[in-house]
């Protein structure tokens, strides 16, 4: 996928391939498309263009249920887990959300990504929110020494606390 140009309107679509490779055990690897929206969520909520809706049956659409803790509104989630490993509000100046979007009412949504932006637009942490198979749900908080801003060449590691296949 790249680098995120965050647009200017709130939201956009992209396209990227998800690749698959075993490192162990019975060879096998395989790579397809996969499409993602990339929504403002806070401070304010931006109105998704047709045919995309919220909360809403539609053609795309995203759904709080998907995220989080299930209840509300899932930025709220989002935010308050942030800030409960010491991301300051200062660093959450705006609350985008890079998600597959539901079709048709379907999702198959394995990861999405949670920026937190502060007000001169750099990242200051990334809550990347992992699904499986079996209906668990873990997030990983991700974020520099000193919520120092987050760039494409950042790498964070993280352990691996959820079975995801």
């Amino acid at each position: 996928m790249g680098l995120i140009d965050w647009p200017k309107t709130g939201g956009a679509v992209l396209v990227g391939k998800t690749r698959h490779a075993r490192r162990d055990g019975p060879a096998n690897a395989f790579a397809y498309r996969v499409d993602y929206v990339l929504l403002r969520l806070a401070p304010e909520a931006d109105t998704p263009p047709a045919p995309f809706s919220h909360a809403r049956f539609g053609p795309l659409s995203y759904c709080d249920c998907d995220h989080g803790d299930g209840v509300g509104p899932a930025v709220d989630w989002a935010r308050r887990s942030a800030a409960g490993h010491g991301l300051p509000e200062s660093a959450m100046a705006e609350t985008w959300l890079l998600t597959q979007p539901r079709r048709f009412g379907y999702v198959f949504n394995p990861i999405s990504f949670w920026f937190f932006r502060d007000s001169a637009g750099d990242v200051r942490a990334v809550l990347a929110e992992v699904n499986n198979t079996y209906g668990d749900r873990h997030s990983y908080f991700c974020a520099l020494e000193a919520f120092a801003p987050v760039d494409q060449g950042s790498e964070i590691v993280r352990p691996k606390r959820m079975h995801v296949s």
